[in-house]
């Protein structure tokens, strides 16, 4: 058992069961398209969603780029995809989060990805746009975990509680 590690940051879809962790903020998880894309105008605006949503089902025949089924956003693409009972066409799978979205902005396919991710692209690629999907809005969830049961320094529980003062004022800023 390695023991090296003291505190780690990452995105969740199922919570570690051998760690002890803190949620720092709960993001939407959107469906990215080339804003030229003919589906883009049949989204509609549904209540308890951030973006216009769509129908994940009249995606069945696009081309989408991955990420891998071990990474938090393409596990949660494949749950969708089960929920939606849809075996869609892979164009790509990567593991390189910020090539899958701007993929889909360049009209490739579509991708999955945390809303914040898509904002930070679109900065660099304006032609894309992102929609809400799913029965209820799709959430992925930052965590700050260390080992359980294990004294958390006081260095490392400030570092926390900066961070979950800073992603407070993400969620504010919207």
């Amino acid at each position: 058992e390695d023991n090296s590690i003291d505190l780690t940051i990452y995105n969740v879809h199922k919570f570690p069961e051998n760690m002890d962790y803190q949620i720092l903020r709960k993001e939407e998880i959107v469906l990215v398209l080339n804003k030229n894309h003919p589906l883009c105008k049949k989204a509609q605006t549904k209540e308890g969603f951030l973006h216009p949503w769509l129908d994940l089902k009249m995606l069945e025949k696009e081309n989408f780029i991955l990420l891998y089924p071990d990474q938090n956003t393409g596990g949660i693409a494949q749950s969708l995809f089960k929920e939606y009972s849809m075996e869609p066409t892979v164009l790509l799978h990567t593991r390189n989060s910020a090539m899958s979205i701007r993929l889909a902005i360049q009209g490739l396919g579509a991708a999955f990805a945390p809303e914040s991710y898509f904002r930070e692209e679109s900065r660099f690629f304006p032609e894309g746009c992102c929609f809400s999907i799913g029965a209820k809005p799709v959430l992925t969830t930052s965590i700050a975990a260390y080992q359980k049961k294990k004294y958390l320094s006081q260095h490392a529980r400030d570092y926390m509680e900066i961070l979950k003062n800073y992603a407070a004022s993400l969620s504010a800023s919207k």
